[in-house]
């Protein structure tokens, strides 16, 4: 899917930009509907 010399990784930081974004450390999320979806800003999207 990705050429491995062609892309890297680069390390974010959460909302308080003090730590790491960890896959064990992601708040649990609620379903939300299609409606709640509309006001999402597209910012937020590529964030």
């Amino acid at each position: 899917m990705f050429h491995s010399q062609a892309v890297y990784g680069i390390n974010r930081l959460d909302s308080t930009g003090v730590n790491f974004l960890l896959w064990g450390n992601l708040p649990e999320t609620e379903e939300c509907t299609d409606e709640e979806m509309l006001e999402i800003s597209p910012e937020e999207y590529i964030r």
